[in-house]
């Protein structure tokens, strides 16, 4: 990830699981409809990651319609099967609802901006009844990042 970053300008964005309703159906999609503006903003590259296998990831990209893992669009899923960059980046949710649903580790719901490698911003939805930030995703939303690089 220490390569993809370099020289780029770069927003991570970690989602708890793969086909899940709020991920597919407000995080990726809004990520989509504002490619124009992320552009504009000089952003180089969108990489969704969650705690999923590389088949599983590269299934949603395609019904997503977006890239796997670099190729394809400017926004791209990576898969982290056993939670490496989750863990690198102190974002494991260790809540124990999800937990026992998921029956593995995932990802919290977070939007981070990188500036060749340096964290600009980190937005991260989750309250103590909603760890997966699935009622209220609105602070690792596309809108609230590009807001808060607004404000940079």
């Amino acid at each position: 990830m220490k390569e993809r970053l370099a020289g780029k300008n770069v927003i991570v964005v970690g989602l708890p699981g793969a086909f899940t309703p709020t991920c597919s159906g407000q995080q990726v999609p809004g990520y989509l409809a504002a490619q124009d503006a992320l552009k504009a903003k000089g952003i180089d590259e969108v990489v969704v990651v969650c705690i999923n296998d590389g088949a599983v990831m590269n299934a949603w990209a395609d019904d997503q319609g977006v890239g796997r893992d670099g190729v394809g669009t400017p926004i791209n899923f990576l898969a982290d099967p056993h939670g490496a960059l989750v863990d690198a980046m102190g974002m494991r949710m260790n809540h124990e609802g999800p937990q026992h649903k998921f029956g593995q580790g995932r990802s919290k719901r977070y939007g981070a901006f990188f500036q060749d490698g340096v964290l600009k911003v980190l937005n991260v939805s989750e309250a103590e009844d909603d760890p997966a930030g699935d009622a209220n995703p609105s602070s690792s939303l596309v809108e609230n990042m590009l807001a808060d690089m607004e404000k940079l």
